[in-house]
């Protein structure tokens, strides 16, 4: 079974930058890998010791295969949906890190901005927002607590903390 072919996964280089920002921050943590795809950061909490990782995509097909791989590494603390996110969002309780890594074209809207705003008040007291998007994209995030910007080519991330 394959990912749906319209998905990104993050890149090496990407990971490796945000988890040699964040490795402290996942040991017995939960957190939430929302746009999940194929699940490379949250596969890579669980391999920092998170306590919970939640992995959620509206495609049922990457949630299959996600599974599937989270099974054979033996991990028994994760859970999946196949959800919308910004339905699931509002359901779920709190969380440690919530990683956002959605197709680049959703980052440019009003209601994205208000996804952010609800994802920040999921977030534990010190919790942080992974949000990957692409540099053409003016993303406002000036109206957040930025705790870590980077860019990579035309990858930008963003690391929100709550305070």
């Amino acid at each position: 079974m394959k990912f749906n072919k319209n998905i990104k996964p993050t890149k090496s280089n990407v990971m490796k930058s945000l988890f040699n920002i964040l490795y402290k921050d996942v040991i017995n943590k939960k957190c939430l890998d929302l746009f999940s795809g194929s699940g490379s950061l949250g596969i890579k909490s669980l391999q920092l010791k998170a306590s919970k990782v939640i992995f959620n995509d509206i495609c049922y097909k990457n949630i299959l295969k996600i599974k599937k791989n989270v099974n054979k590494l033996n991990f028994n603390n994760a859970f999946f949906y196949n959800s919308n996110a910004f339905t699931l969002i509002k359901k779920i309780g709190k969380l440690d890190i919530i990683y956002i890594d959605p197709p680049y074209k959703l980052c440019n809207s009003a209601k994205f901005i208000d996804f952010i705003k609800i994802c920040l008040l999921k977030l534990n007291d010190n919790g942080k927002i992974y949000l990957e998007y692409s540099k053409k994209i003016n993303f406002p995030y000036k109206k957040f607590k930025v705790y870590k910007k980077k860019r990579f080519g035309n990858t930008v991330f963003i690391i929100i903390s709550k305070y």
